[in-house]
């Protein structure tokens, strides 16, 4: 897309590759960065392409220190993340035409057509 002249808006998490020279970065921490990124900018895109495999959940609190060991098990309440797919594709006004993708392990094409419908 770049060479043809488009503009690349790249939404990163922390990685050891650079942007692609000419590629607009916007770093990311979370998935909830990841969709207020998303948000800010699919409106003013003409396409929005969602290749990411964001966590389907996070930790519901993250400690600010260690967690010391305490016996033999630990119970995390998980809760979970935004769909940052489904959030642009629900744009109403000015929504880029937009592609996801999602990693499936199995019964990927009725879940590719649910994901349609929805």
């Amino acid at each position: 897309a770049l060479e043809l002249g488009a503009t690349v808006n790249l939404i990163s998490g922390p990685v050891s590759l650079s942007a692609p020279e000419g590629a607009t970065l916007f770093p990311i921490e979370t998935a909830r960065d990841m969709l207020n990124s998303a948000l800010q900018l699919a409106p003013q895109s003409d396409v929005f392409i969602g290749c990411a495999s964001v966590a389907d959940y996070r930790a519901a609190t993250i400690a600010e220190h260690q967690i010391k060991k305490q016996g033999d098990e630990i119970t995390l309440t998980m809760v979970k993340n935004p769909d940052v797919i489904a959030h642009v594709a629900a744009i109403k006004e000015n929504r880029p035409y937009t592609v996801g993708f999602a990693a499936e392990t199995q019964d990927i094409q009725q879940y590719a057509k649910a994901k349609l419908k929805n």
